[in-house]
């Protein structure tokens, strides 16, 4: 008898999108090696997807609390939390990038509104903190010698 595979519930929410978009998706069955979640068909190409959760870790959790209690709260954006998905999901993923095949990470935020996840987390989880080079010109005025992305990347030219 085949075990039972209890989904997350964004890998149940990205099967139902496709489902709703009638785009061709199947569940890949668990084994001893690291595997992607699903297969996804379009027309005659194979797209392996990595769902990725991120879930109320314990000062969010205290967070919601006082938040209910009446205290203020705040976002944050969870960086390395995503640094840390896109890591876990390419070493799931690189047996088929290497193979020459698409790839796609999936991320949900499943930590309500104390994760803000959006484009700038995504691009500093992958490229580094993004910031700016200040100098002195001959005059001694500061001024910006470059800008760019400055450290923590987990994207190089041939990983990720």
């Amino acid at each position: 008898m085949k075990a039972v595979e209890i989904l997350t519930k964004s890998e149940s929410l990205f099967a139902d999108l496709c489902a709703a978009r009638k785009v061709p998706c199947e569940r890949i069955e668990e084994g001893i090696n690291r595997i992607a979640d699903y297969e996804v068909t379009l027309d005659r190409l194979s797209v392996y997807v990595e769902v990725k959760q991120l879930d109320p870790n314990e000062s969010q959790r205290k967070a919601k609390e006082k938040m209910r209690a009446g205290y203020e709260g705040m976002a944050v954006a969870p960086t390395r939390r995503v640094r840390d998905q896109i890591a876990k999901a390419y070493n799931q993923l690189k047996t088929y990038c290497k193979r020459g095949h698409p790839c796609l990470v999936v991320l949900f935020n499943n930590a309500g509104i104390l994760s803000y996840i959006d484009s700038i987390t995504v691009t500093s989880a992958m490229f580094g903190g993004f910031g700016f080079r200040l100098a002195l010109d001959s005059s001694q005025t500061i001024c910006v010698s470059g800008y760019g992305f400055l450290g923590g990347r987990k994207l190089t030219r041939n990983t990720c």
